[in-house]
């Protein structure tokens, strides 16, 4: 497949998941800083929250401000064919191999009962049921969504390799 410079230029100029997620934790991490210089970890950010209510409005804006709780996005915009499958099976006529090699990367990063969206989102169930806390809601919330797009994308891999066989 031919890529024109425009294309190419185009691509270059979506933004790295990877670089908003790393943006946005670091705009976390220092916001919490302020609070407690000892914070490292966005499970520090957690166990302020548990222990601190008075903090959680602040901590609550930190992520909503951050753009954190956006950053899924990106890889809609930049492979919305992950998250539909007439797009799929149209990216799939062009590029079948590569099509093949998402699905089944895709199929090892965990079940729709294990994996780290699923995960998470237990852990903040389990914290909010310890302390009601708005930015453990937020974050149980955010991360069952997140286990649902995972069940989402696993269900329209495991439908196109179906379909396309070796």
């Amino acid at each position: 497949m031919d890529v024109t410079d425009e294309e190419f230029q185009a691509w270059q100029a979506h933004p790295s998941g990877l670089d908003l997620m790393r943006q946005s934790t670091n705009h976390i991490l220092n916001g919490a800083r302020k609070i407690d210089k000892n914070i490292q970890h966005l499970s520090d950010v957690d166990k302020l929250v548990l222990e601190h209510s008075e903090h959680d409005e602040l901590i609550m804006q930190l992520y909503v401000e951050s753009g954190f709780l956006h950053v899924w996005k990106v890889d809609h915009e930049i492979n919305p064919w992950h998250y539909n499958a007439k797009l799929m099976e149209d990216v799939g006529s062009l590029q079948p191999d590569g099509v093949r090699w998402y699905c089944k990367d895709t199929l090892s990063e965990g079940s729709r009962t294990d994996n780290r969206y699923l995960k998470n989102a237990m852990t903040y169930q389990y914290y909010q049921s310890m302390r009601s806390r708005k930015t453990i809601a937020m974050l149980a919330a955010f991360y069952r969504m997140l286990a649902e797009q995972h069940a989402d994308r696993l269900d329209i891999a495991e439908d196109w390799l179906a379909r396309h066989p070796d």
